[in-house]
C-alpha cells in the first residue's frame, strides 16, 4: 500500500520504509534487496526514522504508539503508549538517549530511550534460560504422572540450592505447563453453572434470557458448544413465559441459532423479534447479520 515515510540509514546502507499496510520494510540501498518486513503497529505507519548508531528504528502509528525495533534481528524491542491520537512523526536526540514524538491531539511528548538496549538484552537472556530450563520442568512433570501435588513438591525440592532468578523461571515454567489442566477445570466449571443456574431459575424469563445470552456471546467456544442444547431450552423457556411478545428475549432465541449454525431459525425469529419490538437498530442489525451469514452458505 502506500508509502508514507521513508528514510537512510545513517551510514546509508539500508532504507527504512513505513506504510498504509501497516508495515516497516528494510531495504539494502546498494541491491535494492528487501531485508526484513517488521510487523506490530495496528494501523498506518507515519513515521520511522533510524537511532544515531543504526541499531534501531523508532515508527509512529495511527494505533497511538510508538514502537522500537532491533535493526539487526527486526525484535521489537517496546510500544511506547501516552499519545491519545494517532502519532505522526518521530525522531532519535543525536545521542540517541531521548526519542520526540509528534501527536495529532496537539502534543509533543520526549521519551527515555536509554535503558532500551539493557532491556533487549535482559529479553533475549531470559528467553535464553527458559529455553534451558524447560526440558528439566518436563523430565518433572513426567516424573509426577500428571499429579499437581508431586509436581510443585519436586519443584520444591529441585529449586532450593538455585539462584533466585532460577527459581522464578523454574516457577513461571512449571505454572505454565499447569495451564491447559487449570483452563479445562475452569471451562467444567463455567459449563457445570450454566446448568444449575437454568435448573435454578427455570420459572424466571428474565434470568432464563440473560443465562442464553451471555453463554451466546461468550468468547469461549468450548462453554457453548457443550452447553448448546441447555441454552436453547432455556432460551426457548423465556419465550414461551412471555408468550413469545418480548422482543429482548425472541432476539436471544435467535442469537443462540445463529451461533448453533441454524441460521433459517435465527432469521425466523429474528424478524418476529422485528415485530414485537421497534423494527430498527439493534434488531435490525442483527436480522442483516444473520441472512447475509444465509445468502454466503447458500453461494458456497
Amino acid at each position: 500500500d502506500g508509502v508514507l515515510s521513508v528514510t537512510f540509514s545513517p551510514d546509508g546502507t539500508r532504507l527504512a520504509s513505513a506504510s498504509l499496510d501497516k508495515t516497516i520494510r528494510l531495504w539494502d540501498t546498494g541491491s535494492g534487496e528487501e531485508l526484513s518486513v517488521l510487523r506490530g503497529h495496528e494501523g498506518w505507519i507515519r513515521s520511522v526514522t533510524f537511532s544515531p548508531d543504526g541499531t534501531r528504528l523508532a515508527s509512529a502509528g495511527r494505533d497511538k504508539t510508538i514502537r522500537l525495533w532491533d535493526t539487526g534481528s527486526g525484535e521489537e524491542l517496546s510500544v511506547l503508549r501516552g499519545h491519545e491520537g494517532m502519532v505522526n512523526s518521530v525522531t532519535f536526540s543525536p545521542d540517541g538517549t531521548r526519542l520526540a514524538s509528534a501527536g495529532e491531539e496537539s502534543t509533543i511528548r520526549l521519551w527515555e530511550t536509554r535503558s532500551l538496549g539493557q532491556i533487549a538484552q535482559d529479553r533475549r537472556h531470559t528467553q535464553k534460560e527458559m529455553l534451558r530450563l524447560t526440558p528439566l520442568v518436563e523430565t518433572w512433570v513426567e516424573k509426577s504422572g500428571g499429579d499437581t501435588d508431586v509436581l510443585l513438591a519436586i519443584l520444591e525440592r529441585e529449586s532450593k540450592s538455585r539462584s533466585s532468578g532460577s527459581q522464578a523461571m523454574l516457577r513461571n515454567i512449571v505454572l505454565k505447563s499447569l495451564q491447559p489442566q487449570r483452563d479445562a477445570n475452569n471451562v467444567q466449571r463455567r459449563i457445570d453453572a450454566v446448568r444449575k443456574n437454568i435448573k435454578t431459575n427455570w420459572d424466571s424469563p428474565e434470568l432464563l434470557n440473560t443465562i442464553a445470552w451471555n453463554a451466546a456471546t461468550s468468547e469461549a467456544p468450548a462453554i457453548f458448544t457443550t452447553v448448546s442444547d441447555d441454552v436453547l431450552v432455556a432460551s426457548q423457556r423465556s419465550c414461551e413465559l412471555t408468550d413469545y411478545k418480548n422482543a429482548m428475549y425472541l432476539d436471544t432465541l435467535a442469537r443462540v441459532h445463529f451461533e448453533r449454525g441454524e441460521l433459517a431459525e435465527a432469521i425466523k425469529w429474528q424478524e418476529l423479534a422485528m415485530q414485537e419490538g421497534d423494527g430498527t437498530g439493534f434488531y435490525q442489525e442483527s436480522l442483516d447479520r444473520y441472512q447475509e451469514s444465509a445468502t454466503q452458505d447458500a453461494q458456497e
